[in-house]
Parts: structure tokens; C-alpha cells; sequence
């Protein structure tokens, strides 16, 4: 199992929103990934992936993790 981060950007320069933290082998196969593609396909949002498990200080300051 890998730690990933998933995320979202409502614009193309915008910061990222983190939606959720998930340990996994298939990010690409879980309920959160499906959503995001959703959300991007209705264009709610510009942006959307995962990144491994590293989140920055700067980030999880201004996501409230």
C-alpha cells in the first residue's frame, strides 16, 4: 500500500484543495478518483489528481489539515 494525496483545482493556476488522503495500490481505482473525474467532466472543476503522500507545510496550512 502507497500513501496518495488527492486533489483538485477549480483553475488551471488556482492553489489545490485536498479532498482526501488514501493509502492504496490503484489510486486510479478508488471512490474519490471516480468522484474527481465526475467533477471535472461536468467542468465544476479545472483540475484534478494525486500526488504521493507528501504534503507540504504551506499546504496543509492553508487546507486546514
Amino acid at each position: 500500500m502507497y500513501r496518495y494525496v488527492f486533489y483538485t483545482k477549480l483553475s488551471e493556476h488556482g492553489p489545490r484543495k485536498i479532498w482526501a488522503i488514501k493509502h492504496c495500490k490503484r489510486p486510479t481505482a478508488t471512490k474519490v478518483y471516480k468522484h474527481m473525474r465526475l467533477l471535472f467532466d461536468s467542468g465544476e472543476v479545472a483540475v484534478y489528481g494525486y500526488d504521493n503522500g507528501n504534503i507540504s507545510r504551506e499546504e496543509s496550512i492553508e487546507t486546514n489539515i
